[in-house]
């Protein structure tokens, strides 16, 4: 049975826009009642580029959620992503009253103000400031203060800051969408949310979420955000190299890629000179003829800037001085997730173990949000569950139960209504 209301999330990925409608179950999974999934327009490296096409966008995903869901959606959790995102480790301080007999959740929030006063560039605004832990009267290692008494607290907390202009955009988007934002939540947080394992998240993890225009790197030691990170190169980097080396279009790349491409080239294929028919892949070129190209070199060129982007990622890692704190290594979201052989040139670029990360805990149309690719949005469902402050969220509309009826004609029609 749901434990509460649902809540919507709202991932604004450069590639999809993904609308889901999920609801908490005892059990402490999460049942996906609805999806609307549209390809994004608008978007570009994480920040928007068009507000009518990115908030017509959201809006035919919002369309099909409702319609799959039987909710109709007033307000959502929404991602943000970009380069624009910066964050810093800041320190608050305060000192707690007398007269009163324990801390309360007014005290935690003024101390997580006052650690929230670093300095960020011009133009920023402080998005989250999120505690890594607590100290009370000089005991450290304090989880939670809520209840415990004391005369000093102080939190060494992870800021994060974003450009307000593209904060603004964002909220524009969802304005002419006509849905309020509950809260917005930087990509690679919401991607951890649903991939990492409370072992890895405690022990120590590096969570990259490699989407079509961007890389989202958090990196989390004691169950704590310690660093975080965007990287302005994703996916349709490996798809444009495609289609200068091939001289397809990008379509077509983008095509191949998903079809055929591996981050690592398979063992024993032939060079150039050697391929038979077998060793080439069939791909649509700028006049729609149907030509072929070499599998080996698809994969080398998807090889080479694959490496360059874990080489990035390797740097960001070694510069935010927790590279030696990972033993849980890497987890890889993101649609670029699903190339063969991804976890092993991560291994191999970047010296740590890694591994594909995938949405935990799911039931209801969970299946079908499985992959990689949506932990992300996944994953901003299941932090604003955790929050539990859905009521705004979504509520039953009149037509509610003829929508879920709608809905129940199987998985195959459900998926027939996430088409464009």
């Amino acid at each position: 049975m749901p434990r509460g209301n649902a809540v919507v999330a709202i991932d604004l990925g450069t590639s999809k826009v993904c609308a889901i409608v999920a609801e908490g179950l005892a059990d402490g999974r999460t049942a996906i009642v609805g999806v609307g999934l549209c390809p994004a327009r608008g978007m570009a490296k994480g920040v928007v580029t068009d507000l009518d096409e990115a908030a017509a966008t959201v809006g035919r995903a919002i369309e099909r959620a409702e319609r799959n869901s039987g909710y109709r959606i007033l307000s959502a959790y929404v991602s943000i992503s970009g380069a624009h995102l910066i964050s810093t480790n800041g320190r608050g301080v305060v000192a707690l009253p007398r007269h009163q007999p324990e801390i309360t959740r007014a005290e935690v929030a003024r101390v997580l103000d006052a650690a929230s006063t670093v300095p960020t560039p011009a133009q920023h605004e402080v998005l989250h400031v999120l505690p890594r832990t607590y100290i009370l009267d000089g005991q450290q290692g304090v989880a939670e203060p809520i209840g415990m008494i004391g005369t000093r607290l102080e939190v060494e907390a992870h800021v994060i800051s974003g450009s307000a202009t593209a904060i603004r955009n964002v909220t524009r988007v969802m304005e002419r969408a006509e849905v309020a934002i509950d809260e917005l939540v930087p990509e690679p947080l919401a991607a951890a949310d649903a991939a990492l394992t409370p072992a890895e998240r405690e022990m120590g993890v590096a969570l990259v979420d490699i989407g079509a225009g961007t890389t989202d790197i958090a990196v989390f030691v004691e169950n704590a955000v310690w660093h975080t990170a965007v990287l302005p190169i994703g996916g349709n980097h490996l798809t444009n190299d495609l289609s200068i080396v091939l001289q397809v279009p990008f379509e077509s790349a983008e095509q191949l890629k998903i079809a055929a491409g591996r981050a690592m080239p398979l063992p024993g294929l032939p060079d150039g000179h050697g391929e038979g028919d077998s060793d080439r892949l069939e791909v649509e070129g700028f006049d729609g003829a149907i030509g072929r190209v070499s599998r080996r070199t698809a994969h080398e060129v998807i090889e080479a800037r694959l490496e360059q982007l874990l080489t990035l990622v390797r740097k960001e890692l070694r510069e935010s001085g927790y590279d030696g704190a990972l033993p849980g290594g890497i987890v890889l979201t993101g649609g670029t997730a699903l190339l063969p052989e991804i976890a092993n040139l991560t291994r191999q670029v970047v010296g740590t173990r890694a591994r594909i990360g995938t949405p935990r805990k799911l039931a209801g149309l969970g299946d079908s949000l499985g992959g990689p690719a949506f932990a992300a949005a996944v994953g901003l469902a299941q932090w604003g569950l955790a929050r539990q402050q859905p009521a705004p969220a979504t509520r039953r509309d009149a037509r509610g139960s003829a929508s879920r009826r709608r809905s129940s004609g199987g998985l195959t029609g459900w998926l027939r209504e996430l088409l464009p």
